[in-house]
C-alpha cells in the first residue's frame, strides 16, 4: 500500500532538515523486490559488499545461506535520487540486455527448471564501462526448492560484485523483466558513474 515509500520520504524529509545528506542501510544483494526498492524507486547506489555480515541466522528470511549484504548509500539531495523519486529511472530493460548488451555480463545463467536458473560460468569483461549481473529471480523460493543452489548462487555473485567493487564500479540499477513466461533479474553497474552523490 506504498506505507514503505512513504516513510522513507518522511525519512528523508527530517534528515535533510537536520542536514544530513547521506543515509546507509545493507540489503541482501539477492533479494530482488529489496533491490527494486531501493535502487530503482528511491535511487541508492551501492559499492561495498560485506560478506555474512550478521553471522549464520536461524530466521525464515536468511536461514540456509550466509547473509551476504550489500551497503546502500542514499545521497538524499543528489539529482540521481531527485529523479528517481520522481519515477525517471532510466535503467535498461531485461529483453535490452539480452540483445544488445551480451558482451557487458558479467555471468551467464542456464535453467534449471521453470522458474529457476543456475549461474554457469563468470566472465571478466573489465573494459566495459557498463556491466550486467544476473541474480535469481526468488532466492526464498530457491531456498525452499533446492539450498544447494541458492549457496552456489551466494557464493559466485559474492566472488562477482567483489571483484567489481574492487575496480570502481558501482551498482546503478536493477532491472527485472518477463522474458518466455520466465522472469529474468538484473543488476546494472556502471565504472566510475557520475553525479550520483550531487
Amino acid at each position: 500500500k506504498g506505507c514503505g515509500m512513504r516513510l522513507k520520504l518522511e525519512q528523508r524529509k527530517l534528515a535533510i532538515k537536520q542536514g544530513i545528506r547521506l543515509a546507509q542501510w545493507t540489503f541482501d544483494p539477492l533479494q530482488g523486490l529489496n533491490a527494486h526498492f531501493n535502487i530503482e524507486k528511491l535511487g541508492v547506489i551501492a559499492r561495498e559488499y560485506f560478506p555474512n555480515l550478521y553471522g549464520h541466522s536461524t530466521s525464515t528470511l536468511n536461514r540456509g545461506i550466509e547473509t551476504d549484504r550489500f551497503l546502500a548509500d542514499w545521497w538524499l539531495r543528489s539529482s540521481r535520487v531527485k529523479r528517481h523519486l520522481a519515477g525517471k529511472s532510466s535503467s535498461v530493460p531485461v529483453s535490452g540486455i539480452l540483445a544488445e548488451h551480451v558482451g557487458n555480463l558479467v555471468n551467464t545463467t542456464e535453467p534449471v527448471s521453470y522458474s529457476m536458473r543456475v549461474c554457469k560460468k563468470v566472465h571478466a569483461p573489465w573494459n566495459q564501462k557498463r556491466l550486467f549481473v544476473e541474480i535469481p529471480e526468488n532466492i526464498q523460493a530457491m531456498k525452499a526448492e533446492n539450498t544447494e543452489l541458492a549457496v552456489d548462487w551466494r557464493e559466485k555473485t559474492r566472488h562477482i560484485f567483489q571483484q567489481c567493487f574492487k575496480r570502481g564500479y558501482v551498482v546503478t540499477g536493477f532491472s527485472s523483466q518477463r522474458i518466455e513466461e520466465a522472469r529474468r533479474t538484473f543488476y546494472i553497474l556502471d565504472k566510475a558513474p557520475s553525479g550520483i552523490t550531487k
